[in-house]
């Protein structure tokens, strides 16, 4: 349990890497926030002890017309919101 109260964000977690990352975090101990943009691919890890997954859905900037948006804003929130759930 060497990461025990540790909180630990792991992104691209829906498959690969990702996924064993946020497993391998959350069996050593740490609460694990998963996240992905494809919500459907974070299912596997739903309900496994110390995971807490997070979709995240934001586009960037590609062009003048989406400049007034702010995908830093989006994900701090999303976090936020996931943060104020946890125990």
């Amino acid at each position: 349990m060497r990461l025990k109260g540790k909180v630990c964000v792991v992104t691209a977690a829906g498959q690969g890497i990702g996924a064993a990352t946020a497993r391998a975090f959350a069996k050593e101990g740490a609460t694990v926030f998963a996240t992905d943009v494809d919500a459907g691919k974070l299912g596997g890890l739903d309900g496994l002890a110390g995971i807490k997954t997070v979709p995240i859905s934001v586009q960037w900037p590609t062009s003048a017309t989406d400049a007034g948006r702010d995908p830093a804003a989006a994900i701090v929130a999303a976090f936020a919101q996931a943060l104020a759930a946890c125990p």
